[in-house]
């Protein structure tokens, strides 16, 4: 991002799109909290995801007013995310071989297609193939294998997951 006096309209879209992200993860991690945990591990979850999202959200609100790339960017995000990311998994990790509940089974297989989505997308940045492929007329970037390979998790929650989960209620 160029640095600028003015905020631009497409950037603020952006970072609204960041923070509903990491929103959506500490969501996520309620839901986890509701159905793979119970009593006092599941008020640490609830308070830890509220203080993730407004952890978030104030590094947000600093680099919109410092026009701070890196608050700014995706890397952002991940650094927000990671830990949550591994709270699911360690959750669901510890109650399938506790109980060999299918539930967890289910959520791992989630978790593990969420990993190999970051993996693949940091691999293809890494790699600069969105220039190379730039520089052919392709216009695909590492955007567009998040995006793509996110799809194709929200289709296993759909059919897959949502058949298996249930709330402690």
């Amino acid at each position: 991002m160029r640095r600028s006096r003015y905020l631009h309209l497409d950037q603020l879209v952006v970072d609204f799109y960041m923070s509903f992200q990491v929103a959506c993860f500490n969501a996520m991690l309620v839901a986890v909290s509701f159905s793979s945990t119970k009593g006092i591990l599941r008020r640490v979850l609830l308070v830890y995801a509220a203080a993730n999202y407004l952890g978030h959200h104030v590094i947000l609100m600093i680099g919109l007013v410092l026009l701070d790339r890196f608050f700014l960017s995706y890397e952002m995000v991940v650094l927000f995310i990671t830990p949550t990311f591994a709270i699911f998994s360690i959750v669901n990790g510890f109650r399938f071989f506790k109980h060999r509940d299918p539930q967890d089974l289910v959520m791992l297989g989630s978790w593990a297609i969420l990993a190999m989505t970051n993996v693949a997308y940091y691999a293809y940045f890494s790699r600069g193939y969105t220039q190379t492929l730039w520089g052919h007329g392709i216009w695909f970037s590492e955007n567009d294998v998040l995006h793509i390979l996110v799809l194709l998790w929200v289709i296993y929650a759909g059919w897959v997951v949502s058949k298996k989960v249930r709330d402690y209620v």
